[in-house]
């Protein structure tokens, strides 16, 4: 007789390979369709690293967005935990799936359960009707004339941030302090979206432990267990319900209820109307009983909008605008480039700042947003679910169909050609990174090109377009010509660029990262000063003595210097500083004890090579 121990191993034998053999299918899923793919440890997926803790989700979606393997692949399949997922790179395809196909990718992988009624209804996290529903009632609240109505308010609260920041100052006249700059462009941010929202006083800036404050400070302080929480929201949002986690916390979910619902409330009963989130909210209640697909309009749908809009708002304006202020105050020349603009906008309207005034005359100040916006990315991917029944074509760069349901994923960094070779890739002010194949000397800015049927030449294109006045019209164009992927999607012309308005990369990332090339290319660049200086005048020697490439410098308008450019200095020994055992990082130290410096230990420092350069010849001077 068969006793119960034995029936149960034999099911759990059985058990364990249908796992495996279900496990290996689905693993094979990109190889069995011949679409380039990222192998993956099964059940953690591209992103093990972040979900065992060992990296961040910015840091795992740049290792994918630069991973070698794909380098020339326009896209390639990666897994998301268990699930088959698409990872695109080619900017053709990324512009058709956010703008011109975006009806077949209009939901967001990420999301919430039917447990969760703020988190699954919410305008990021909605799907389908409930967001088709949402997107076109709440889209007056967003337009260009509300914005600008808004901007008296924003003016009001930045006098109270000004005020705010100047009590710190007189209270401690007598000595420095130290203000957390993230802390109060958040508080700022607080206050400005709750009036104009809300039409409520949050008063942040006046008091820091205010119920808002409280409320953002319990979104995004991240526990172990908030952590788990949002790795499930945006990687695998099927679990959500099973692990009862939700996009709220739970004490957040009830402070949003209960004051949007009493905001709602006072606001029917005294009638008052003041153009904001809540008297929209209040048109789609008293206007619209269900969604598009007959589903009956809830209350839940309603205070999910107004939660998304408060968390979503402060936290993301708060934090670009704080890493804006730091790059200024990292690099001056930026610092006073915007201040010179902002002065003299002021000037134009006698100091008081408008919308139109920003919006038409700081347009450094923009390019200035959209540098950290490119460098810090508020988010690291756009997720997306195909909607079509049919599926997506990637055609003309795969016969593969992205199938119903399937997600994608699009890295939110710079799309730029990475070449493996070495002082050849130019950018410029209105490019990405392009390489040369060819410099056409018969051809210059004054050449036209057809443009929308009209001959329009290039320094007159870069006038009208960028407001660059090209120096040298009589400069050759470079020529890139178009990549095997380029030419699949379609795009068959060369690219033309302007000399004056690039500049050579040099080093590429890939390079960077490689210690054995870079290990090899020490041998000819890590020189003393008098060797270096010994290869650059042999350099410049061959260079001038050769008039095919005398012939070449012209025509760009270039020339080297015959002779070295000296002058009077100290010359000092350079001495190894004690950091971490690194030789490389060195500082010039005179010999004279009485120097202050002599014998001080320095740590962390950045690499000071440059300084060997200027490193003067005792004997000649």
């Amino acid at each position: 007789m068969v006793s119960f121990s034995e029936v149960f191993v034999s099911l759990l034998i059985a058990v364990v390979i249908l796992f495996i053999f279900w496990s290996r299918k689905r693993l094979n899923y990109f190889k069995d369709r011949n679409v380039p793919y990222l192998k993956s440890i099964p059940f953690l997926g591209a992103f093990s690293n972040t979900i065992i803790g060992k990296s961040g989700l910015y840091e795992s979606t740049e290792e994918l967005y630069y991973n070698e393997k794909f380098a020339d692949e326009p896209f390639y399949g990666i897994f998301m935990f268990h699930k088959p997922s698409i990872l695109i790179k080619e900017p053709e395809i990324i512009k058709n799936i956010l703008i011109k196909d975006f009806q077949s990718f209009r939901n967001h992988r990420a999301g919430s359960g039917d447990h969760d009624p703020l988190g699954i209804y919410n305008l990021y996290s909605a799907k389908d009707a409930v967001w088709t529903t949402m997107r076109k009632k709440l889209s007056t609240f967003f337009s260009t004339s509300h914005i600008k109505n808004t901007f008296s308010i924003l003016d009001k609260i930045s006098d109270e941030m000004m005020r705010t920041i100047n009590e710190k100052f007189h209270r401690n006249e007598s000595e420095s302090i130290d203000i957390e700059l993230k802390e109060i462009i958040s508080l700022y941010m607080i206050d400005f979206i709750v009036s104009t929202a809300f039409e409520v006083e949050a008063n942040a800036l006046k008091n820091p432990e205010s119920e808002f404050r409280r409320l953002g400070q319990m979104l995004f302080t991240f526990t172990f267990q908030r952590g788990i929480e949002f790795t499930s929201l945006f990687l695998l949002p099927e679990i959500m319900k099973y692990i009862n986690c939700k996009f709220f916390t739970k004490d957040g979910t009830e402070f949003i209820k209960k004051s949007i619902t009493y905001i709602m409330s006072e606001r029917e009963k005294s009638k008052d109307k003041r153009n904001d989130l809540i008297d929209t909210l209040l048109k789609i209640k008293n206007t619209c009983s269900e969604i598009e697909d007959g589903t009956p309009l809830t209350m839940d749908m309603l205070i999910a909008q107004a939660g998304i809009f408060f968390s979503a708002g402060f936290e993301t304006t708060s934090t670009t605008t704080t890493h804006a202020l730091y790059e200024i105050a990292k690099n001056e020349c930026i610092q006073q480039k915007v201040r010179h603009e902002i002065a003299i906008a002021l000037d134009k309207i006698d100091g008081k700042l408008t919308f139109e005034n920003i919006m038409h005359e700081t347009p450094y100040l923009y390019q200035v947003l959209q540098e950290t916006l490119r460098i810090y990315p508020i988010i690291p991917m756009i997720d997306r679910e195909c909607t079509n029944p049919n599926g997506y074509s990637l055609n003309p760069y795969s016969d593969f169909v992205i199938p119903f349901k399937m997600p994608i994923y699009i890295p939110v960094y710079e799309n730029e050609e990475i070449s493996e070779f070495l002082s050849n890739i130019p950018t410029s002010n209105t490019v990405t990174s392009t390489f040369i194949d060819d410099v056409k000397f018969d051809a210059n800015p004054q050449n036209t090109f057809d443009m929308r049927g009209t001959q329009k030449s290039f320094a007159d294109y870069y006038l009208e377009r960028y407001n660059i006045k090209l120096k040298d019209l009589n400069q050759p164009l470079l020529i890139s010509n178009p990549k095997a992927r380029n030419i699949r999607g379609g795009h068959t012309d060369p690219v033309i660029l302007i000399p004056e308005l690039c500049v050579a990369t040099g080093l590429t990332d890939a390079m960077r990262t490689n210690f054995h090339m870079m290990r090899a290319m020490g041998e000819y660049t890590r020189l003393n000063p008098f060797n270096r200086a010994k290869v650059l005048k042999e350099f410049s020697r061959q260079i001038n003595q050769s008039e095919a490439s005398q012939d070449v410098l012209e025509s760009f308008g270039l020339s080297l210097y015959k002779n070295d450019e000296r002058f009077r200095g100290i010359c000092m020994k350079l001495e190894s500083v004690n950091g971490h055992g690194i030789k490389d990082n060195c500082l010039l130290i005179s010999e004279d004890k009485s120097n202050k410096f002599f014998g001080s230990v320095f740590t962390n420092l950045p690499s000071l090579n440059m300084f060997k350069e200027l490193v003067l010849n005792n004997n000649e001077e």
